[in-house]
């Protein structure tokens, strides 16, 4: 499997980029398969809900209290998330894996190089990220985030800039890296 991540602060982009690169690999006959860190973290934040009589969709982010569980998880075991990103991981088939979601530079930045992810590092300047995250429909929103204190730490293989460009652009630009990383991927197999 060729491995992706695609990391920034909240607001950058990711998902959008996420979404990009799955279809630029599912128009080339790939198949793509986001495999989440946080997967975890959202099915607790689900039982909060439900237990305070609260809907809320599977992914929908109260940022707080997703940040708060997974405080707490790595408090009690700090590989929490890693383990179990690697029982998804491995029954994962699909020809490219990508995760939008890595934050941790302590456990799980060291558990991706050794697993051979590529990291793509999504930034935007400031006030666009902050009025991204204003328009959000989030159910809580941390506009500066301790746990991405420490992404500069992760050593991008590519930079993409999302603050002005229009999404056929960082298309583009996403694509000619992404068609070298598959060709080189697929010339090594």
């Amino acid at each position: 499997m060729l491995n992706i991540a695609f990391y920034g602060k909240s607001g950058v982009g990711k998902s959008t980029i996420t979404r990009l690169a799955t279809e630029f690999f599912e128009k080339k006959g790939l198949s793509v398969k986001n495999v989440k860190l946080a997967y975890p973290l959202y099915q607790l934040q689900n039982q909060f809900y439900e237990i305070a009589g609260v809907h809320c969709n599977f992914f929908d982010q109260n940022q707080s209290l997703l940040e708060d569980i997974a405080r707490h998880l790595r408090m009690i075991n700090p590989e929490v998330l890693i383990n179990d990103f690697n029982k998804r991981y491995n029954n994962t088939i699909a020809d490219i894996v990508i995760n939008d979601d890595i934050r941790d530079t302590t456990v799980d930045y060291p558990h991706f190089c050794m697993m051979n992810f590529h990291f793509i590092k999504i930034v935007c300047e400031e006030n666009k990220r902050l009025a991204r995250l204003s328009n959000r429909k989030d159910l809580n929103t941390i506009f500066n985030s301790k746990t991405t204190d420490c992404i500069d730490d992760i050593k991008a293989d590519f930079i993409i800039d999302t603050s002005y460009e229009s999404e056929e652009v960082l298309k583009s630009k996403l694509e000619s890296f992404l068609e070298d990383l598959w060709s080189k991927y697929d010339s090594d197999r």
